[in-house]
């Protein structure tokens, strides 16, 4: 099942856990699939704050790092062309998390009584702050747009 943002309307999510797979690289195409794609020139939009993404990724550190500069640069022009993306969101990533005192989730028996936020993880990339437009991989293999923007 999937959710479908309608005309002009602003789903928010605010302190929750979301896992989704993930089958391309998050910062190339933003998207999250639980949500089905909006109408065409529906200017839908999702805010996330206070929350934890969860998703598959081998991206290493100095490739990551890479990617997440691309996609910040991509975001700022956005931001600077008119209606595009809000202007007044800043970006904010950090590529590798220091994660020292959470708790090893394979080794604790009680690891289900801690929060999501205290558990050890492969890695953690945290989002501070970003504004993205949504889009998935299309059948060439490019980014496009999921709510109806060119």
């Amino acid at each position: 099942m999937q959710i479908k943002i309608g005309t002009r309307v602003v789903l928010t999510f605010d302190r929750v856990s979301i896992y989704t797979p993930y089958s391309d690289n998050i910062t190339r195409a933003p998207s999250w699939r639980i949500l089905e794609r909006s109408d065409p020139g529906s200017q839908a939009r999702l805010f996330a704050s206070n929350f934890i993404f969860f998703s598959e990724s081998c991206n290493p550190l100095p490739g990551r790092v890479d990617n997440l500069g691309q996609l910040a640069e991509l975001v700022a022009a956005a931001q600077a062309a008119t209606g595009q993306l809000p202007a007044d969101i800043p970006i904010s990533i950090t590529p590798r998390v220091n994660q020292t005192g959470c708790v090893d989730i394979n080794s604790n028996s009680e690891a289900s009584a801690y929060p999501m936020a205290r558990r050890c993880w492969p890695d953690v990339v945290a989002f501070e702050s970003i504004v993205a437009s949504g889009q998935e991989i299309n059948s060439a293999g490019a980014p496009e747009a999921t709510n109806g923007r060119a």
